[in-house]
């Protein structure tokens, strides 16, 4: 049986389990091949690919992400004392206290340093800190030979990781073309130790990141209405922060009439482009008038439903139409409107005369509702945050603060990948067995075109696996294939973006079994030949195939992959984990 843990687990926001919660560490404890990544805890996140920047809210992006599978327990020290170093070209080396002082003492000659004698072993993750106590007439100091990458550096403490290539020794020198004498920096400490574990980097640093969000309302200025993103109709306006809202802050808005004899009178955000199930819900209020609608519409329409704000009761509601409404205090109501839509292009905000009656009468000059707390989600998202209103005003925009209620309980954290985004490991070996076992939550955001969740391998190798997010152009499908010399695919075809769930896929060459689970229940498997062998050695890939196609357009909550397959135990023990992180099912 696999290891458990006491604690709880938030399962969808509504059922805690008590008890023992599965930790996926227990996975890896034979030494276990493959990867763990949880993007919700920040401490393995960095916003650039050597990783000396931490990832500290959401919004920002990732180009390091480590993986927990190994425990992230460093090694042992790969440096001899600083004292031991040998210089390199010409200087003097020397301790000056604590420090050790480098000293150029021929100007003409660039980058002089000293020489550790060490070798980082290839293929194996180092983290690497240093602490420069002063540097002398010299612009910066520069690491070679930590893996492939060079590190310039100012004074100061600094952290970052790099991948050994096993191809050259470590040395600090100077970055200076002077020919100035006395060039010369001063080392408090310096330590390079190993950092178990297949870690994951951003195919481009600087742009091709996928970005650390939680985001779920997809609307704008939800507490802003007064706001031009908020068309008003003919006849219609919206005053702002002119009554209490259900949190307590004078931030509620007033929609009202401007006419006499007005026509329909909203507000609204037009250009949406929706095929799914949705959800619309506002916080609404009665002031002169007792009625409003909420629309989520195609071309112009109004389909949706009407809501009783004198009573807290639900009107009448279109066909293939859902509606709630729930008292939120002090005379509000959360009310919602959800449908399957194909193309519904605006969400609305209507006032109404009477049920079923949208068109305002003679003598309704200045009447009105308030409104607050604006909210627009799939279906999944709604159930995912249990119904939660987040808050958001503008856009989010990457690397600057969150523009939304970005608390973690309530809303779970994400990878979010598009366009180019992609990460990848180093080659990981997986050579010496022929089980797979992959357990993934995922949100797809389109079935345009194929999107490339984990693949093992740059393409359809001998000894491989992948799992797609849809597989194919415009198939509504998750896919899972594994192989030696052949490969079977897995493809379950009921499941339309967008959509969420937690994916298991479970591989086995010799006995030919590559089988999907969805949200904890088999979807599809295929017994066909997969030749024979073990699975290779290949990097892992995220959110494309090789960097370079089939990128994903969805999010990542947390990925675990194991070259074994699991108990009875360990399958329930890792989807439920997955989900806590989901809220999948």
């Amino acid at each position: 049986m696999a290891a458990i843990a006491q604690g709880m687990v938030t399962n969808n926001g509504t059922h805690m389990q008590v008890g023992p919660v599965f930790n996926p560490a227990s996975l890896f404890a034979s030494s276990e091949k493959g990867v763990w990544y949880q993007p919700d805890d920040f401490t393995t996140l960095f916003t650039d690919t050597a990783g000396t920047t931490p990832v500290t809210a959401v919004e920002q992006p990732v180009g390091l992400m480590l993986d927990k599978s190994q425990g992230l327990v460093l090694g042992s020290e790969v440096l001899p004392a600083l004292s031991t170093y040998s210089v390199v070209l010409t200087g003097t080396w020397a301790a000056s206290g604590s420090d050790w002082v480098f000293t150029d003492t021929v100007g003409s000659q660039i980058r002089p340093g000293v020489n550790s004698g060490v070798t980082l072993t290839s293929g194996v993750w180092f983290k690497v800190q240093i602490e420069i106590a002063s540097i002398t007439g010299a612009s910066e100091v520069r690491i070679n030979g930590a893996g492939a990458s060079a590190q310039l550096l100012g004074a100061g403490a600094h952290t970052f990781y790099v991948l050994g290539t096993g191809t050259d020794v470590v040395r600090i020198r100077l970055e200076d073309a002077s020919t100035s004498v006395n060039d010369g920096f001063s080392i408090s400490s310096f330590s390079i130790k190993a950092i178990p574990g297949n870690h994951a980097v951003a195919a481009n640093g600087s742009t091709a990141r996928p970005v650390l969000r939680n985001r779920y309302n997809s609307l704008l200025f939800s507490e802003q209405f007064d706001q031009g993103y908020w068309s008003k109709a003919a006849d219609s306006a919206v005053s702002s922060n002119v009554a209490n809202a259900p949190d307590g802050t004078t931030t509620a808005d007033k929609l009202y009439s401007t006419a006499d004899n007005p026509g329909r009178v909203r507000t609204q955000v037009t250009g949406l482009a929706l095929t799914g199930n949705y959800v619309f819900s506002c916080y609404l209020k009665k002031s002169e008038l007792n009625w409003a609608r909420l629309s989520l519409a195609v071309s112009g329409a109004y389909d949706g439903a009407f809501f009783d704000l004198e009573n807290g009761v639900l009107g009448s509601a279109s066909s293939g139409y859902t509606a709630t409404i729930s008292s939120a205090g002090d005379g509000w109501y959360r009310c919602s409107v959800q449908a399957n839509v194909s193309n519904a292009d605006a969400v609305r905000i209507v006032l109404a005369e009477s049920n079923g009656d949208d068109d305002l009468p003679p003598g309704s000059l200045n009447s009105g509702i308030y409104i607050w707390g604006a909210q627009l989600t799939t279906a999944a998202d709604h159930d995912a945050i249990n119904g939660e209103y987040q808050r958001i005003a503008a856009a989010p925009t990457v690397g600057a603060a969150p523009t939304y209620d970005d608390n973690p309980s309530k809303f779970p954290v994400y990878l979010y990948a598009t366009t180019d985004d992609a990460m990848s490991t180093a080659s990981i070996d997986f050579s010496g067995g022929d089980e797979m076992s992959v357990f993934a939550g995922v949100t797809k955001e389109s079935d345009a075109t194929t999107g490339m969740m984990v693949e093992l391998s740059n393409t359809a190798s001998i000894g491989s696996f992948r799992m797609a997010a849809p597989f194919g152009f415009g198939v509504a499908n998750f896919y899972f294939q594994s192989g030696g010399t052949a490969l079977s695919a897995a493809t379950g075809t009921t499941f339309a973006a967008p959509a969420t769930a937690v994916l298991t896929g479970l591989g086995a060459i010799s006995t030919d079994q590559s089988l999907l689970r969805v949200n904890g229940a088999q979807a599809a498997s295929n017994t066909g030949d997969q030749g024979t062998g073990n699975y290779g050695n290949y990097p892992l890939y995220l959110f494309s195939r090789n960097n370079s196609q089939s990128f994903v357009n969805g999010r990542l909550y947390s990925l675990i992959v194991r070259n074994a397959l699991p108990t009875a135990d360990e399958l329930s023990g890792a989807e439920t984990y997955v989900n806590s992180k989901t809220r999948a099912y």
